[in-house]
């Protein structure tokens, strides 16, 4: 369990509870895509989403596995710097939290909102 999870279990929710707090299928954040999402990016970002799920279960080898193939990818960091609000809205979505930030530094705005992240 990660971390967040644990901790809102500690301040009084019930584990059925926090698991409707957070994404853990493509198809919850499938969902939210913007009609326009071009379909080439789909595989970067459902990537990215995996590998974001391995952080939340504290797979952290698997995840940096994911995200180095990633890296390796033709067109992955063009679509890294022109989607940065969705990757925020999945991480936000997967694990609460996200370390993503603009070139000033100000956190991103995501793209979505998933329940009450």
């Amino acid at each position: 369990m990660s971390s967040n999870i644990e901790r809102l279990v500690e301040n009084g929710e019930t584990l059925k509870e926090v698991k409707h707090l957070y994404a853990r299928s493509w198809a919850d954040i499938s969902s939210k895509l913007p009609e326009d999402f071009s379909p080439h990016y789909e595989n970067f970002a459902r990537s990215y989403f995996r590998a974001q799920l391995r952080i939340a279960k504290g797979q952290k080898r698997r995840a940096s596995e994911i995200l180095r193939g990633l890296d390796k990818k033709a067109g992955y960091l063009e679509f890294e710097q022109s989607n940065l609000p969705l990757l925020t809205a999945i991480d936000l979505a997967v694990r609460g939290t996200t370390n993503w930030s603009d070139n000033l530094g100000k956190p991103v705005v995501p793209l979505f909102r998933f329940n009450s992240n």
